[in-house]
């Protein structure tokens, strides 16, 4: 178990500032699916919130082994470790704003891009993975991974970008098999109908449709990340001790 000890360079400024944008962006996220009333939407933005509690589990304390700057605000407290509340904020926006285009245009991606959409998707999410942790944990010092090299590239994990990769296809399949399965055009058309039997039919298929979304994301997040076990067991990338914070 890796505790944080400091602010790991951080300004509270900073931390503060971060903490705004994340959640700025998540709000643009709630107006996105407010206007979308999409239950299958809602479903996966809810599923880039649970990212946060793999995190906890799988990054904080065994995979990533990383120390957050004190400064943030935290979602909890547990023996000593907090986890930072902007974090799943962050990650509805890197997960859940793109899905939501990805899944309003699957057809055409069907169309132009056919099975090669998958590889495109894969770097979609995997790409700006390793700029985007370079950036918060070197220049801002928001976090620190105690990973050692060959693993890591200026201080981050390089397997981070694979699985954000293996993450965003994950999402995108369980999106599509969701909107295939339980939600339709006329299912959207019936949200203006009238009368309490309408009412009571389009909630029980808004929510069938939420859960069962969320259900597949889940499984999504938990099929990759124990498919991520056998690699780490292998190469045991961590540093054998954590550094002065």
């Amino acid at each position: 178990m890796i505790q944080a000890a400091g602010t790991l360079g951080a300004s509270l400024v900073v931390v503060r500032g971060w903490e705004l944008l994340s959640a700025g962006l998540f709000v643009v996220g709630i107006l996105v699916l407010r206007r979308r009333r999409n239950p299958v939407y809602w479903g996966v933005f809810a599923g880039a919130v649970l990212v946060c509690l793999f995190d906890w589990i799988w990054n904080r304390n065994w995979y990533g082994a990383v120390s957050y700057s004190d400064y943030f605000i935290p979602a909890w407290t547990a023996r000593g470790e907090r986890q930072p509340v902007a974090l799943p904020l962050v990650y509805c926006f890197f997960f859940g704003l793109p899905m939501i285009q990805l899944l309003e245009h699957r057809s055409v991606l069907d169309e132009r891009f056919g099975r090669l959409q998958w590889p495109l998707i894969f770097g979609l999410f995997a790409i700006p993975q390793m700029p985007f942790e370079i950036f918060a944990s070197r220049v801002l010092k928001l976090w620190h991974y105690h990973e050692v090299p060959p693993w890591t590239y200026l201080g981050v994990p390089w397997s981070n970008a694979v699985f954000a990769g293996f993450l965003g296809i994950g999402f995108y399949t369980a999106g599509r098999l969701a909107l295939r399965w339980t939600w339709s055009p006329a299912d959207r058309e019936g949200l203006t109908a009238t009368g309490p039997s309408s009412i009571d039919s389009r909630l029980e298929r808004w929510i069938v449709a939420f859960v069962t979304t969320l259900a597949l994301s889940s499984l999504v997040l938990t099929t990759i990340t124990y498919a991520f076990l056998p690699w780490y067991m292998v190469v045991k990338p961590w540093a054998p001790t954590a550094p002065a914070l």
